[in-house]
């Protein structure tokens, strides 16, 4: 279970090229799937939760700070390439609904 976020929405919009447009429940939900499914995976689940209860503690030791920034980067990775499947299925949807519709597509 997760305990904090890692990252939030403003980290994410200010490191990776993220559509104002997308909504801020959906990047949560983005970034809470990567914390708990990439980063457990990667770090193993005795790090991971050491690191967190540092976190919410406020007692990261400098070299733990430093992997602490790189344990965010790699949620806000993992988010931006969940932001871009979700982008690319949406815009797949859109085409696929426009051909139903008139039987052509707007790029054609």
């Amino acid at each position: 279970m997760i305990k904090i976020l890692f990252i939030n929405d403003e980290y994410l919009r200010k490191n990776f090229p993220i559509p104002e447009k997308m909504e801020v429940q959906k990047l949560e939900g983005f970034i809470k799937m990567s914390q708990l499914t990439f980063l457990q995976s990667l770090t193993g689940w005795c790090l991971y939760e050491d690191i967190e209860q540092k976190a919410i503690d406020q007692t990261l030791t400098a070299s733990e700070m430093e992997l602490y920034r790189n344990m965010q980067y790699l949620v806000g990775m993992y988010s931006y390439q969940m932001v871009c499947e979700f982008l690319k299925s949406e815009i797949a949807n859109t085409r696929n609904e426009e051909q139903s519709i008139s039987g052509r597509s707007i790029d054609e």
